[in-house]
């Protein structure tokens, strides 16, 4: 059964408005997520994670429930569903621009989130190399021999070598 155009038209911009709203909340989240890692507050990034975790679970609730919405009104999901359904009920251009500031949101998300992950692979190489270093006394030496063993296990030094 098909949904009216009116009808189909206001949820999806509520649901699109709804989608903007998160992912706004969502670069937000990202940008104290930056701050708890470059401060080193794991309080700070366990509060920005479990909120950040919250809105990506909503946006996808918001995705599901705007396919199936689309679905009902005969446009299938795809790469093509949200232009086909701007074309077919959204004369004033509220769908689109709306949609538009979505995917703008969500493409600063996705840099935020990389450049997140950055920090994270920097400060975990950090601690590698400064494990390494206490370990063995220094950042090259071998950790492994060539059966992929450790060579000493930690705590298997002397006192003296230690």
């Amino acid at each position: 059964m098909q949904t009216s155009e009116s009808q189909t038209r206001n949820q999806i911009v509520a649901i699109v408005s709804d989608s903007v709203d998160c992912a706004v909340g969502l670069k937000e989240c990202l940008g104290e997520e930056r701050a708890a890692l470059t401060s080193r507050s794991a309080e700070a990034l366990t509060e920005a994670v479990q909120s950040k975790r919250a809105l990506l679970e909503k946006l996808q609730q918001l995705e599901s429930e705007r396919n199936r919405i689309s679905e009902a009104a005969g446009f299938s999901a795809g790469s093509t569903q949200m232009d086909d359904l701007v074309v077919w009920c959204d004369d004033d251009s509220i769908i689109a621009n709306r949609w538009q500031h979505l995917l703008q949101v969500a493409s600063e998300c996705n840099d935020l989130n990389a450049a997140n992950g950055a920090i994270i692979r920097v400060t975990k190489q950090h601690v590698e190399t400064s494990l390494a270093i206490l370990r063995n006394g220094d950042a090259e030496s071998e950790s492994y021999n060539p059966a992929g063993s450790e060579y000493r296990e930690l705590g298997q030094r002397t006192l003296a070598e230690a």
